[in-house]
């Protein structure tokens, strides 16, 4: 029988943990049998306690039976099942704690790396913070600096303000000795012409002032200020000054050509006293540059490549030998590469230049095809217009001189236009009837008024065809003006520009040509021009290569007027189907005076002059529209290739800088010409002020200006063209002779045989 426990014992075995009921029914519940293996308990320190039974103990009371093996197996197999429950469940902790090891070794692995990064960062940060670190020490001792100059100033300006106070009190005598001052100024800087003053000069001077006017000017605009001026600046100052000008206009063509990739050209000549004349200008951004006018000993295509290379060449030395491009200096060749188009005429000495170029140029070709239809179609010419000379040979019996003088002569509409022209609009004042012509018709009933009869002598577009139309409406007016000429003089004669003009006013083959000029023009060039001439706000064309719309609108148009004469010589005339654009016609009552004179003209040859005449006008647009309808150019390639749909820069350089000019100044030279004129056209005053408004610029353009002046550059033109006079005499000469020799060794060959 198991022992009883005691109170004491009890005490001693509770256990700390309170334990669950399943848990107490394992350990002492009536089916359940414990088998303790351990030794009793022997308090410790009591010797005189009672020793406790070797038997085990057991929870069973004395009253209950000893447990069966039934029992002990079931309590076995509970116990199995308890730590195979146990075990299992250390197998998942092992795991768990398996995979949070992973875990943990990954996260310890990014830790790292992020450790590694941060510490990189924290690196560079550090160095980053130590180089502002730096840079604050230098910037602080800096401002250590600055403080202590800024106290040193602050000392230096309260010693002058201390100063200025002093002389404040004594500023009232002086405040007027500076009004004096200030009311009279100097032109020149330690005996220099000031830059300002030089700017100016050439502003007057470009105005259109003289050059002995230009220190006038300048004192009499002071004058109204009430400023004085002490000094005065000389004629050959002020013409130097210009030539400066002309300095930086070439510098600033060079500059401008610097810059860009592609450029055009264009050019153009004139004679003026039997001197040849050139005129070129460049297209740069779509910014047209004057480069000047320059003496040719002749107009031959070598004569020009040789001045365009020449004139290049000078002002690329001028801009390498400046301030603004001894750095970086520019190689003269550069120009010719990138130049991508050519505008001049079209004759046969600019096909050539075309070639040396290597670049196409085409011109409206102007020839008026008139004579080959009469001829073609069996019709009486015109009558003819011979000048006094041939007039005279014509009429001194001899058939060859006659024959001759008809075949040099000219005939037709164009003819009595130029004529017309020189006797009422001549470009000499002290010559023509211009002034009587305007007071007869302001005087006559049908009139009223005074009319300026076209220019035609100067060639352009459509001169003759304006003219024609003016003759046409006023037809009989003209009539009755000429025979008031006539009977005005004692003599009651016509002279021989007179007589020619009466003959050809009364032809009626002349007034058909006349005719046919007024409807050309009415209804085609006066459409081509509203477009090529207008401002390109109003439609108009600023780039050549885009008129390939309006040079097919005008072969249509031409191609329609040939298959149909009547759309213009019909009863049912309107402007909405003759004129090209459909728009009205210049001068409405031109087109409606022709067709009043329709049944006074041969209709027969009326007709087939003029579909002769579009035939001709026809094949000349197909000509000149041949290069920009036969290529299809992007947007960026007519950029490149920018050119002006006329060649009026040129043309009108030349009359006002050739012509113009030197009836003004006739013993100017070129260089002042150039200089006066690029520097007002190109806009070089702001060039100036931009790149060259520095002591150094200024000085290389006096220095500039006084060699051009000083090399004697007109005199080797005259002494180049007289050169080449000569030369040309002596060939001349001796091809005289050798025709001569010719001669004679036929006449002498003829005279053996007889």
């Amino acid at each position: 029988m198991p022992a009883v426990r005691t109170e004491k014992h009890q005490r001693q075995w509770r256990p700390t943990k309170k334990r669950s009921a399943a848990q107490k029914a394992n350990c002492f519940g009536s089916t359940t049998c414990i088998i303790h293996t351990t030794p009793p308990i022997t308090p410790r320190g009591k010797e005189n306690a009672r020793r406790v039974s070797n038997s085990p103990s057991s929870p069973y009371s004395s009253h209950h039976s000893s447990p069966t093996s039934f029992d002990v197996a079931l309590a076995l197999r509970l116990r199995s099942d308890k730590y195979e429950k146990k075990c299992r469940n250390l197998t998942r902790q092992v795991s768990r704690a398996a995979d949070r090891k992973a875990e943990l070794e990954k996260r310890v692995g990014e830790l790292r790396q992020e450790l590694a990064g941060i510490t990189k960062k924290s690196s560079a940060y550090a160095k980053a913070l130590d180089r502002r670190l730096d840079e604050a020490t230098e910037e602080l001792m800096r401002r250590h600096e600055n403080t202590s100059a800024l106290h040193t100033r602050n000392v230096e300006m309260t010693r002058k303000q201390a100063v200025l106070e002093k002389r404040l009190a004594r500023s009232d005598d002086r405040v007027e000795c500076e009004v004096a001052k200030l009311t009279s100024q100097s032109l020149k800087e330690e005996g220099i012409i000031s830059a300002q003053i030089r700017a100016c000069v050439r502003d007057i001077v470009a105005f259109g002032a003289p050059l002995e006017g230009v220190s006038k000017i300048i004192h009499a605009v002071a004058k109204g200020l009430n400023i004085k001026i002490k000094d005065d600046i000389s004629t050959r100052s002020a013409s130097r000054i210009i030539l400066e000008g002309g300095v930086a206009a070439q510098l600033q063509i060079v500059d401008a050509v610097k810059n860009t990739d592609y450029l055009t050209a264009s050019g153009d000549g004139t004679s003026h006293r039997h001197l040849n004349y050139e005129s070129r200008f460049i297209v740069v951004k779509e910014k047209l540059l004057a480069l000047g006018l320059t003496q040719a000993p002749s107009h031959t295509s070598e004569e020009q490549m040789a001045g365009w290379l020449k004139l290049i060449q000078e002002m690329y030395e001028a801009y390498n030998e400046s301030p603004i491009g001894r750095e970086h200096p520019e190689d003269f060749r550069t120009f010719f590469i990138k130049i991508t188009g050519m505008m001049t005429d079209h004759a046969a000495d600019q096909k050539k230049l075309r070639g040396m170029f290597k670049e196409l140029k085409k011109r409206l070709d102007r020839e008026l095809r008139g004579e080959p239809a009469w001829a073609k179609n069996g019709f009486a010419q015109p009558v003819i217009l011979m000048n006094k000379d041939n007039d005279a040979a014509a009429n001194s019996g001899s058939a060859a001189a006659k024959e001759r003088a008809e075949k040099v002569s000219s005939r037709g509409g164009v003819k009595l236009c130029e004529l017309m022209g020189m006797l009422l609009n001549n470009k000499d004042d002290k010559k023509g009837q211009q002034d009587s012509h305007g007071v007869y018709f302001c005087a006559h009933e049908h009139i009223g008024y005074s009319i300026k009869f076209p220019d035609t002598s100067n060639t352009r577009y459509q001169c003759f065809s304006e003219a024609a139309a003016e003759i046409i409406v006023n037809l009989p007016v003209y009539r009755d003006l000429m025979e008031f000429i006539r009977f005005r003089k004692m003599s009651l004669a016509y002279n021989h520009l007179e007589k020619n003009i009466w003959t050809a006013i009364n032809d009626i083959r002349t007034i058909i040509e006349l005719v046919v000029l007024l409807w050309y023009g009415q209804n085609f060039s006066h459409a081509v021009m509203r477009v090529v001439r207008s401002r390109t706000s109003t439609g108009g064309l600023r780039n050549l290569w885009d008129m390939g719309p309006a040079i097919r609108g005008v072969i249509a148009h031409l191609e329609r007027v040939i298959l149909d004469p009547d759309i213009i010589m019909g009863d049912n005339l309107s402007f909405e189907t003759a004129a090209m654009d459909g728009q009205p016609w210049e001068r409405p009552e031109a087109m409606y005076a022709a067709h009043a004179l329709l049944p006074t003209l041969p209709r027969n040859e009326l007709r087939a002059v003029f579909i002769e005449f579009m035939e001709g006008a026809l094949e000349t647009w197909r000509r000149f529209g041949s290069d920009i309808l036969g290529v299809e150019l992007t947007e960026e390639q007519k950029r490149r290739a920018m050119m002006p749909t006329t060649n009026d820069c040129n043309e009108g350089w030349l009359g006002s800088n050739s012509r113009v000019a030197l009836r003004r100044a006739p013993n100017a030279s070129l260089e002042y010409i150039n200089a006066k004129s690029q520097y007002k056209h190109n806009g070089t005053a702001a060039f100036i002020e931009e790149k060259l408004d520095t002591p150094e610029g200024q000085k290389f353009l006096r220095q500039k200006a006084q060699e051009i002046s000083a090399d004697g550059r007109q005199k080797k033109r005259k002494l180049n063209q007289a050169e080449h006079d000569a030369k040309t005499v002596a060939e001349h000469r001796a091809n005289k002779e050798k025709s001569d020799k010719k001669k004679a060794d036929e006449i002498k060959a003829i005279n053996s045989l007889s």
